[in-house]
């Protein structure tokens, strides 16, 4: 992360695009305005500054909301979500499906640590950055824990899952 400070005319931005999503008749509260303002700020801290792009930024995380709320609503007529008995963890797809806030690869986190990514076609893995071929080089790709292959994620959420539980779970025993 950068040490950009927030503003106050950065604060007042934020403000004001929250303000338009409420008067655009999304649905709103206090804890998904909050995450909204976050996705603003880290984005902020990231570099993105131009008031179109933070719009159109906050438009898609608060339509793809809204499409996850609509799946969430009709996932709880079914009943509770299925656990795998093998692990009784929640796979990549269902705590996807779980998570109360999905921001955009943007403002992802590139510290290595494991994050749920769901790719533009659905499909959802388990994640991590992997950092280009110098130490010092800032450029990499995100790829699967599973496989090491690249994984184009457009979405990300944090996994509940721990180190010893995804060795657990893949069989493989650390020596």
């Amino acid at each position: 992360m950068s040490s950009t400070k927030l503003t106050s005319d950065d604060a007042t931005l934020i403000e004001r695009l929250i303000a338009e999503v409420r008067m655009g008749g999304h649905e709103h509260s206090c804890d998904i305005e909050t995450n909204q303002a976050r996705l603003l700020f880290h984005a902020m801290e990231e570099g993105i500054s131009v008031e179109s792009d933070l719009r159109s930024l906050l438009a898609r995380y608060v339509a793809l909301n809204k499409t996850l709320n609509s799946s969430r609503r009709r996932g709880a007529k079914a009943g509770p979500p299925c656990h795998r008995q093998e692990h009784m963890l929640p796979s990549p797809e269902e705590e996807f499906d779980m998570a109360t806030a999905i921001h955009p690869m943007e403002v992802a986190p590139r510290d290595g640590k494991r994050l749920i990514g769901r790719n533009v076609v659905g499909e959802t893995a388990m994640i991590h950055w992997i950092i280009g071929g110098l130490a010092d080089d800032r450029s990499g790709h995100w790829a699967r824990l599973d496989t090491g292959e690249p994984f184009e994620a457009v979405h990300w959420v944090r996994s509940t899952w721990t180190v010893t539980e995804m060795l657990d779970h893949s069989g493989v025993r650390s020596i």
